[in-house]
Protein backbone atom coordinates (compact mmCIF):
# COMPACT_ATOMS: atom_id res chain seq x y z
CA UNK A 1 0.00 0.00 0.00
CA UNK A 2 1.09 3.53 -0.65
CA UNK A 3 1.35 6.10 2.11
CA UNK A 4 -0.22 9.52 1.58
CA UNK A 5 0.89 12.80 3.17
CA UNK A 6 -1.58 12.45 6.03
CA UNK A 7 -0.20 9.03 6.88
CA UNK A 8 -3.24 7.14 5.67
CA UNK A 9 -2.90 4.25 3.29
CA UNK A 10 -4.05 4.97 -0.25
CA UNK A 11 -6.37 2.32 -1.67
CA UNK A 12 -4.68 -0.01 -4.06
CA UNK A 13 -6.32 -1.02 -7.31
CA UNK A 14 -7.20 0.73 -10.53
CA UNK A 15 -6.75 4.50 -10.53
CA UNK A 16 -9.88 6.56 -10.09
CA UNK A 17 -11.11 8.13 -13.32
CA UNK A 18 -13.36 11.13 -13.74
CA UNK A 19 -17.00 10.28 -14.27
CA UNK A 20 -18.13 10.63 -17.84
CA UNK A 21 -20.15 13.66 -18.78
CA UNK A 22 -22.84 11.89 -20.75
CA UNK A 23 -25.55 14.16 -19.38
CA UNK A 24 -23.99 17.07 -21.28
CA UNK A 25 -24.36 15.18 -24.55
CA UNK A 26 -27.95 14.33 -23.64
CA UNK A 27 -28.68 18.01 -22.91
CA UNK A 28 -27.14 19.11 -26.21
CA UNK A 29 -29.19 16.60 -28.20
CA UNK A 30 -32.34 17.45 -26.24
CA UNK A 31 -31.95 21.19 -26.85
CA UNK A 32 -31.15 20.80 -30.55
CA UNK A 33 -34.29 18.72 -31.15
CA UNK A 34 -36.45 20.87 -28.84
CA UNK A 35 -35.45 24.19 -30.44
CA UNK A 36 -35.42 22.68 -33.93
CA UNK A 37 -38.99 21.49 -33.56
CA UNK A 38 -40.08 24.87 -32.20
CA UNK A 39 -38.58 26.64 -35.18
CA UNK A 40 -39.31 24.21 -38.02
CA UNK A 41 -42.37 22.10 -37.18
CA UNK A 42 -45.70 23.50 -38.42
CA UNK A 43 -49.16 23.05 -36.92
CA UNK A 44 -52.70 24.08 -37.81
CA UNK A 45 -54.30 26.46 -35.35
CA UNK A 46 -57.75 28.05 -35.29
CA UNK A 47 -57.85 31.75 -36.09
CA UNK A 48 -58.73 33.83 -33.02
CA UNK A 49 -61.99 34.82 -34.71
CA UNK A 50 -62.91 31.16 -35.17
CA UNK A 51 -63.54 31.53 -38.90
CA UNK A 52 -60.74 29.32 -40.22
CA UNK A 53 -57.40 27.65 -39.78
CA UNK A 54 -53.94 29.06 -40.12
CA UNK A 55 -50.63 27.27 -40.51
CA UNK A 56 -48.05 28.38 -37.94
CA UNK A 57 -44.80 27.27 -36.35
CA UNK A 58 -44.93 25.19 -33.20
CA UNK A 59 -43.90 28.06 -30.92
CA UNK A 60 -46.70 30.20 -32.38
CA UNK A 61 -49.15 27.32 -31.90
CA UNK A 62 -48.22 27.13 -28.21
CA UNK A 63 -48.70 30.90 -27.84
CA UNK A 64 -52.11 30.81 -29.55
CA UNK A 65 -53.29 27.87 -27.45
CA UNK A 66 -52.06 29.43 -24.18
CA UNK A 67 -53.80 32.69 -25.00
CA UNK A 68 -57.02 30.79 -25.74
CA UNK A 69 -56.74 28.74 -22.56
CA UNK A 70 -56.11 31.65 -20.19
CA UNK A 71 -58.35 34.28 -21.77
CA UNK A 72 -61.92 34.90 -20.70
CA UNK A 73 -64.05 34.34 -23.78
CA UNK A 74 -67.26 32.74 -24.86
CA UNK A 75 -67.25 29.10 -25.78
CA UNK A 76 -66.94 28.35 -29.45
CA UNK A 77 -64.55 27.02 -32.04
CA UNK A 78 -61.81 29.51 -31.10
CA UNK A 79 -62.05 28.97 -27.34
CA UNK A 80 -58.92 26.80 -27.30
CA UNK A 81 -58.20 23.13 -27.24
CA UNK A 82 -55.86 22.64 -24.31
CA UNK A 83 -55.93 18.83 -24.55
CA UNK A 84 -54.51 18.94 -28.09
CA UNK A 85 -51.84 21.42 -26.99
CA UNK A 86 -50.94 19.23 -24.00
CA UNK A 87 -50.65 16.17 -26.25
CA UNK A 88 -48.44 18.08 -28.68
CA UNK A 89 -46.26 19.27 -25.79
CA UNK A 90 -45.91 15.65 -24.62
CA UNK A 91 -44.89 14.51 -28.12
CA UNK A 92 -42.51 17.47 -28.40
CA UNK A 93 -40.76 16.55 -25.15
CA UNK A 94 -40.76 12.84 -26.03
CA UNK A 95 -39.02 13.48 -29.37
CA UNK A 96 -36.53 15.75 -27.61
CA UNK A 97 -35.73 13.04 -25.05
CA UNK A 98 -35.24 10.52 -27.87
CA UNK A 99 -32.94 12.98 -29.67
CA UNK A 100 -30.94 13.55 -26.48
CA UNK A 101 -30.61 9.80 -25.91
CA UNK A 102 -29.42 9.22 -29.48
CA UNK A 103 -26.75 11.93 -29.20
CA UNK A 104 -25.64 10.57 -25.80
CA UNK A 105 -25.28 7.02 -27.17
CA UNK A 106 -23.40 8.22 -30.26
CA UNK A 107 -21.06 10.34 -28.14
CA UNK A 108 -20.42 7.36 -25.85
CA UNK A 109 -19.60 5.12 -28.80
CA UNK A 110 -17.31 7.71 -30.39
CA UNK A 111 -15.47 8.43 -27.13
CA UNK A 112 -14.93 4.70 -26.47
CA UNK A 113 -13.43 4.07 -29.91
CA UNK A 114 -11.03 7.02 -29.74
CA UNK A 115 -7.57 6.13 -28.38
Amino acid sequence: MLQTQAGKAAPSGPPQTRPTRKWRWFAIGFLVVFIGMLALFEMNAMLPSGTGLMRCRLWQYYMIEMRGTFSMSNLGPASGNSSAAMMMAFVHILFSVIGGAVVMVLAGLICKTRP
